[in-house]
């Protein structure tokens, strides 16, 4: 099963003693950590979408030229 909460923490070990799901996935850091301990992962993916570096880049599909 998911579920799906809202807290206000960013160590992996609190998040590990407040959920007892196997996966935890957190962000809003801006650092990336993949951990695991007992058998149970808490992650941090950076961002969800591109970073403030990236979005300045224009897109491929932007161009007004044909990039195929």
């Amino acid at each position: 099963s998911v579920a799906r909460d809202v807290a206000v923490e960013h160590e992996p070990a609190k998040l590990l003693e407040r959920y007892s799901a196997d996966v935890i996935i957190y962000g809003h850091t801006h650092k990336q950590l993949i951990t695991n301990a007992d058998s149970r992962w808490v992650v941090n993916p950076r961002a969800a979408g591109a970073s403030p570096m990236e979005a300045r880049r224009p897109s491929p599909i932007s161009r007004k030229r044909s990039i195929w």
